[in-house]
């Protein structure tokens, strides 16, 4: 009874959000499976489109996030009517595969969003703009409840950056913080707008210009790792993983799941040769990348490693040395 009543609270909260639905089937959200349909319905119907990226069949965190939040008659009650909902399933069983609509397209879009792994929702704007990105989230129906409300202002920060006529600095700001907050700064549908908010703050003073440089080195940072690393299973010499240390070191601005994903391999590989001291600062800085909010088990498995860093034995070389050497 008290779980429904906090579930019941969470709905008040999000009355901006939501209405009482007509459209939820036997307690389930209504998925769409095809990726056409859903951007033509969510255009016809001036709606959001809430895009799951899933293993249904193995990923053991997308069933956590079915039984916890998509399964629970409180959440779906609150908000089926207020999304079009798409499924791209990504499954290892013969019966689910069949089910797949399309999943050459499936795939594009992954490559498109850089989903970095499963499970992944992105919100697309009617317009097919993305405009959110989250994933698992602790706390059940009413946790995601209200994760939706912060999705919705960060959507309607980017959409009013959009739209506005004449280029403002706060609503910029607010604009290119939403964009940087969700990964979707070097998105292409943006590079205009990007290109005004970068000429309304050339000298970084209202915080735009830090995320887009950010941007510009994270591209930086995808050529480097695609012409220096060799592909898996191949691992990277000790040379290799020096370049890219010092370009992640050097990147003031870096952040996002590239970042978080690649630095956090560069530490690995340094931390297997002694090089602890090293590895930490960089951990740090990892950890709080605006791209983990909401990712407890990554933040839980760094900050491992940075207490790793901690009991490490002293006396090592606190940085690799320039030309090789982690």
């Amino acid at each position: 009874m008290k779980k429904i009543i906090a579930l019941t609270f969470a709905a008040l909260l999000v009355a901006a959000l939501v209405a009482r639905p007509a459209d939820a089937v036997d307690g389930q959200l209504p998925w769409t499976l095809d990726i056409a349909k859903a951007r033509e319905t969510a255009k016809s119907e001036n709606k959001n489109l809430f895009i799951l990226f899933t293993g249904s069949d193995w990923c053991v965190w997308c069933k956590q996030l079915d039984a916890e939040v998509f399964s629970q008659a409180p959440f779906v009650d609150t908000v089926s009517s207020q999304f079009v909902f798409l499924y791209l399933d990504f499954p290892n069983g013969a019966e689910a595969k069949a089910k797949v609509v399309d999943l050459a397209a499936s795939e594009k879009l992954v490559t498109q969003y850089r989903v970095q792994g499963f499970p992944s929702v992105i919100i697309e704007g009617p317009d097919g703009m993305p405009v959110g990105r989250t994933g698992y989230q602790p706390g059940g129906a009413d946790g995601y409840l209200k994760n939706l409300i912060a999705l919705k202002k960060d959507a309607e920060a980017i959409t009013t950056m959009m739209k506005t006529a004449n280029p403002e600095v706060a609503v910029y700001a607010k604009g290119v913080a939403a964009l940087a907050k969700h990964d979707f700064l070097d998105y292409p549908g943006y590079a205009a707008v990007l290109k005004k908010a970068r000429d309304l703050d050339p000298d970084g003073k209202h915080g735009i210009l830090g995320p887009i440089l950010g941007s510009e080195e994270r591209a930086g940072l995808i050529e480097l790792v695609e012409t220096n690393l060799p592909k898996p299973p191949t691992e990277p010499t000790v040379e290799q993983w020096t370049k890219v240390y010092d370009y992640l070191v050097k990147s003031k601005h870096l952040q996002g799941m590239e970042f978080c994903s690649i630095g956090f391999g560069c530490c690995l590989s340094m931390m297997k040769r002694g090089q602890h001291a090293a590895a930490k600062p960089l951990l740090q800085r990892i950890v709080k990348d605006p791209s983990l909010a909401g990712q407890p088990r990554a933040i839980e498995m760094i900050n491992a490693r940075i207490k790793e860093c901690d009991e490490a034995p002293k006396g090592e070389t606190e940085k690799p040395k320039e030309g090789g050497g982690i």
